[in-house]
């Protein structure tokens, strides 16, 4: 929870989180360092830092195969396809968005798979791929609306708002 604490300040974050990262890995427990890769991961995508993004990311996929919990896989292989995105690697990317969303679907989660939608919609309108991100703006208002996550519901017009900014 350290980590967290440090949000706004994501190079405070990642020394946090990699500090309990090292000593876990030394001493697994494979939830705890799951996590702690997941989180790490995320922060170096945040700060752009793609290629330890993608390693931590990937530590954290095969760490999770030896976990029980499972909450959040679906938004881990979100934040991979959005490590391929800004690597330039569609292919990939879309192939981890729909892994998430097939996820979040599986697990019943509404919340996962409004970001799962998400995620997939940003990258069709950073591609824009008008169609692509409508549909997917519609599957995450269709999510939100299965949620307690209010806040979600401004997601789905984002992508779509700057599509259409850059349209017209």
């Amino acid at each position: 929870q350290f980590g967290h604490t440090y949000i706004p300040y994501p190079s405070q974050q990642i020394l946090n989180f990699k500090q309990a990262y090292d000593y876990q890995f030394k001493n697994p427990v494979y939830n705890f360092t799951a996590i702690l890769a997941a989180n790490l991961g995320r922060s170096f995508l945040r700060m752009h830092e793609l290629d330890s993004a993608l390693f931590y990311l990937q530590q954290w996929e095969q760490l999770s195969t030896k976990a029980t919990i499972n909450s959040g896989v679906s938004y881990n292989h979100s934040s991979i396809g959005n490590v391929y995105a800004e690597m330039k690697k569609p292919i990939l990317a879309v192939a981890y968005f729909n892994t998430a969303i097939n996820e979040a679907s599986i697990s019943g989660s509404a919340r996962w798979e409004n970001t799962a939608y998400n995620a997939i919609a940003q990258f069709s309108c950073e591609e824009n791929k008008i169609d692509s991100d409508k549909l997917s703006a519609n599957k995450e208002i269709e999510a939100v609306q299965r949620t307690s996550f209010q806040n979600m519901t401004l997601n789905p017009s984002q992508p779509t708002t700057a599509i259409y900014s850059k349209k017209h």
